[in-house]
């Protein structure tokens, strides 16, 4: 069976965006994160993700993966929703509902996943977070820049080939300033980020939609 799993090629990689309801903090503190991306690294081995970059914000969660199989992706990602929903009803007794009905995915063809990959790992760098991106230490940038263990096992064949430590932190430290880089984000990442409901286009499987449309809210990745 696992080699059954392995043979089969993966999908283009997809930047896979969820956001908190009503902007709340998904994470009050480390032990949040690390459940999450425990989680996610169950979520690897139950539905052969491939995940080869991510980045953990106060109000959302960025994965750059690949799946076998579209169902994976979907599957996976409410399995992760309700997962973490779950654990934090049994921690915080908060009922209240966490994530926004749909998430955000955008297809990466050809080497566009090396700017989203950017993209994410000086997110933290761009809202204060943190200095410079490998000195935040839940996103993959502290693995490719720090050279630190991460959470989550990266696919980091591809990028391991095209960069490597030295030239990817080279590449991170000569990237554009804050604003024209939040600016690439936006024009590199969000306008395909439209919930399902909100796209004829957009594959029901890759919609993660668990409502009716006319109750869902849309999504937002502005400033």
């Amino acid at each position: 069976m696992l080699s059954e799993v392995a043979a089969r090629p993966l999908l283009c990689p997809k930047l896979v965006t969820q956001a908190a309801l009503e902007h709340r903090t998904l994470f009050r503190g480390d032990r949040d994160r690390y459940v999450y991306l425990a989680l996610a690294r169950r979520a690897v081995q139950r539905f052969s993700w491939s995940i080869s970059g991510y980045c953990l914000l106060p109000e959302r969660t960025h994965l750059l993966l690949s799946v076998p199989r579209p169902e994976d992706l979907h599957t996976g990602i409410r399995w992760l929703r309700r997962s973490f929903s779950s654990y934090l009803r049994d921690d915080r007794g908060d009922r209240r509902r966490l994530w926004h009905a749909g998430y955000g995915v955008r297809e990466l063809a050809g080497q566009q996943r090396w700017p989203a990959l950017a993209c994410i790992e000086l997110e933290p760098q761009r809202i204060g977070l943190a200095a410079a991106p490998g000195d935040y230490p839940w996103s993959s940038a502290s693995q490719h820049v720090a050279g630190q263990r991460p959470y989550v096992p990266l696919a980091d064949e591809a990028w391991g080939s095209n960069f490597g430590a030295e030239r990817w932190r080279a590449h991170l430290d000569t990237a554009p300033g804050d604003f024209e880089y939040w600016r690439m984000l936006r024009w590199t990442v969000t306008p395909d980020f439209t919930p399902a409901w909100r796209s004829q286009r957009t594959c029901g499987v890759e919609a993660g939609l668990s409502e009716p449309a006319e109750r869902q809210a849309s999504l937002s990745f502005g400033d």
